[in-house]
């Protein structure tokens, strides 16, 4: 029921799901009535969604790591929603939508000690890395710069570089929001068991 309304007209962003609940004129429940019951019903799975109406249309939005838990909690759905929409080739826009919320469910939290220059202290650094499987079966991951995060988007870039050279990571792409990982810069993830685990590439000792 809540997936449904996420797949349908609702959205999937890097850390962010967001819930549409409409009522047509067929539908016997006003929109307003159904997005009190499932903001109730998050709300008793231990979540703490945002909620916004605006002319009979509510958006009930989950953010960062409560967006992630939603994507974990339904990702033995998804899995199989993707296989069946990969053999039926289905809705496109759906489609991505269930990749995009494997990715996040699949996401792991990678930490390392870096040296905060300007501050010359040594400080503990989080980042989130996502990686996945392309429908080829090449992986690929990312890892997202925040134009919100302290000092800015750049400030946020040196960071994140610092914590993949920590992780022994050399060398990656550089997007406008993102860092992008592919062949070589995988390789230090790689060995991280809840990474392979999640890709289905461990190997066996």
């Amino acid at each position: 029921m809540l997936l449904h309304d996420v797949l349908g007209d609702g959205t999937v962003t890097a850390d962010k799901v967001v819930l549409y609940v409409g009522g047509g004129e067929e539908d016997e429940v006003p929109a307003e009535v159904k997005a009190d019951l499932y903001y109730a019903l998050l709300r008793g799975l231990g979540y703490q969604p945002k909620m916004r109406k605006a002319g009979g249309i509510v958006h009930i939005k989950l953010y960062g790591g409560e967006a992630r838990k939603f994507a974990r909690d339904a990702l033995p759905y998804l899995v199989g929603l993707e296989r069946m929409l990969e053999e039926v080739k289905g809705d496109e826009q759906i489609y991505s939508k269930v990749e995009k919320m494997i990715e996040m469910a699949k996401a792991e939290k990678v930490k390392a000690r870096v040296e905060d220059f300007k501050e010359s202290r040594e400080v503990a650094l989080e980042k989130e890395a996502s990686f996945f499987k392309t429908r080829g079966g090449v992986i690929k991951g990312y890892v997202n710069i925040h134009a919100g995060a302290k000092g800015g988007p750049e400030a946020d870039y040196i960071r994140t570089a610092a914590v993949l050279k920590a992780l022994g990571v050399e060398k990656w792409g550089k997007q406008k929001r993102q860092i992008r990982l592919t062949g070589g810069a995988l390789v230090a993830f790689m060995r991280l068991e809840p990474v392979c685990a999640a890709l289905g590439i461990c190997q066996k000792v």
